[in-house]
């Protein structure tokens, strides 16, 4: 099997997005979320806004051994149109794998990236949000795809604009920063992310900026929404103390913010 060709055959793409998604009719809808972490802990409470709006929602399953053990995908129905929020995996390599198969979908238009990040900057809390036009990479594997004069690592500036203003308005403290990503977790050293902090980049995580890439290369419109939760630089991390005493606050802030962000980007025009 030649697997890279299988994007450029509609029928083996379709069957790609069957595999890969849950996605029955093998094509996808013309807005669409995508996370690299299961649903259910990146954006806790969707289910509960769902049935609150009378939506109707159908969890997908996939061969993925992740989502074997997590709920799976999501499909919706807004206004007689089926809408995804889909799963593309943790870590570059694999999140880029998918978002080069999601870009082959003439189907779909408009993107919205829904992760998890690190704060750099003492003014940039946990529980905020960060909305980055601009995105730096590290060692980035989506330039196998994508070389570096077919696609930038940035965000539309319309869906930008848009995204932050639904932040804004259901209660996030939103604002659009320069991110980085970074393909491993033990290269995250002190040093290294004080030099990241240095030049200027206000949040890390491991898939945005790499998947802005590959979306770009294709013609994609995307943004990527990162959800502050942790600050290493300035004591507020998984292991620490203070991490612990706003652990609870975050996943709140998390269950009520990012579900309704999700679903007024899937109904926006």
């Amino acid at each position: 099997m030649v697997y890279g060709e299988y994007v450029y055959n509609p029928e083996l793409l379709r069957r790609i997005i069957r595999l890969e998604f849950g996605v029955e009719a093998g094509v996808l809808s013309k807005r669409i979320v995508i996370s690299p972490l299961p649903l259910e802990e990146v954006i806790p409470g969707i289910e509960d806004l769902l049935n609150t709006e009378g939506i109707r929602f159908k969890w997908l399953h996939t061969r993925d051994p992740v989502l074997g053990k997590a709920k799976g995908n999501l499909r919706l129905e807004l206004g007689g149109e089926p809408y995804y929020i889909l799963f593309v995996g943790r870590g570059a390599i694999e999140a880029t794998d998918r978002a080069w198969i999601i870009g082959h979908d003439n189907t779909v238009e408009e993107i919205l990236f829904v992760g998890t990040a690190a704060s750099l900057k003492e003014d940039l809390r946990p529980g905020s949000c960060n909305v980055p036009l601009y995105t730096l990479t590290v060692l980035d594997p989506s330039l196998v795809y994508a070389g570096l004069s077919e696609g930038l690592p940035v965000a539309d500036t319309s869906l930008v604009r848009r995204v932050l203003k639904i932040g804004r308005r259901v209660g996030c403290n939103a604002s659009s920063s320069l991110h980085a990503s970074v393909p491993f977790f033990y290269m995250e050293t002190r040093r290294f992310l004080e030099y990241l902090s240095s030049i200027g980049v206000y949040t890390i995580d491991m898939e945005l900026a790499p998947i802005l890439r590959i979306l770009n290369s294709l013609k994609k419109k995307a943004v990527g929404l990162v959800f502050i939760e942790d600050s290493p630089l300035h004591g507020i991390e998984y292991t620490s103390e203070e991490y612990e005493s706003i652990k609870r606050s975050i996943h709140l802030m998390k269950k009520k913010i990012l579900p309704r962000i999700i679903l007024e980007f899937l109904q926006s025009k």
